[in-house]
């Protein structure tokens, strides 16, 4: 593998083993399917992509951002370094799973990811605030002023095939989009029984505009329930919905991760 990495990659040679290592379990769930000992094409070509996307430099990969705000979203926080120099106390808040997932080249199950915040001698960050439970924080993750922590992210779900039971004769009432994220409450009637983050419910939409799939939750309900659809430029509508369930369920993007603080250094942070 750290042979192929190299001929493919000739400006990452001098990756260290860790590095070629964490590149080829990111190839991990690929099928490279072969006729014999001929490789299939579109597979190779799959595995290949998978290494474009993931293989860095040998100088390494920083993406570094400033900001002044007193809030501010993170999406792009795999591989992120922030500097937050607001003067005060600035509240920082994690987008959902999928977006985060989706600003990632090439996620697979397991992947770690570093995230770093640093704050000048005035600014201070409480506990982030997650905009659903797909995202769990572990550990210390606020950050005082004049210091930098220092996080690691672990993809926990990349997709799920598990359909979340319903109540029979469960009635669809309506979707609301929750301000302009791809996160929308799902509202239902006589359903009793609690979804679990990261499974799926399926919307048989016969009216509206939302193309009718299966789309995971992201919090633990029974009537009310935040699921996620996919990015769009207007707010997706269903004001008519079938709620039964099909017994196949193909395999969906239900992301899933959990973001640990790992440790602080204080000392003198300035631009």
């Amino acid at each position: 593998m750290r042979k192929l990495i190299e001929f493919l990659f000739p400006q990452a040679v001098g990756l260290s083993p860790a590095v070629s290592g964490s590149v080829a379990q990111g190839l991990q769930g690929i099928n490279l399917e072969s006729n014999g000992g001929i490789l299939n094409n579109g597979a190779m070509f799959s595995a290949i992509q998978s290494l474009a996307n993931n293989a860095a430099p040998a100088s390494g990969n920083v993406t570094f951002t400033t900001s002044a705000a007193a809030s501010i979203t993170l999406t792009a926080i795999a591989g992120a370094s922030y500097l937050l120099t607001n003067g005060g106390a600035v509240t920082v808040t994690l987008d959902n799973a999928p977006n985060i997932v989706n600003a990632i080249p090439g996620p697979y199950l397991g992947m770690p990811f570093p995230l770093t915040i640093a704050l000048n001698a005035v600014t201070s960050v409480a506990t982030p605030t997650v905009t659903n439970t797909g995202v769990t924080l572990a550990g210390t993750t606020s950050v005082a002023a004049n210091s930098i922590r220092y996080y690691r992210g672990v993809i926990t779900q990349l997709y799920s095939t598990t359909a979340n039971p319903l109540t029979a004769g469960t009635t669809f009432s309506s979707i609301a989009q929750i301000g302009s994220s791809n996160l929308y409450t799902l509202t239902l009637g006589t359903n009793a029984i609690t979804t679990v983050v990261g499974n799926l419910i399926y919307l048989g939409v016969t009216a509206g505009t939302l193309p009718a799939g299966w789309y995971p939750c992201y919090t633990a309900g029974t009537t009310t329930i935040v699921i996620a659809l996919p990015p769009s430029g207007t707010a997706w509508t269903a004001t008519a919905a079938t709620m039964t369930q099909p017994t196949t369920v193909p395999s969906t993007f239900a992301p899933l991760i959990t973001l640990t603080g790992l440790y602080t250094i204080a000392g003198t942070v300035t631009a």
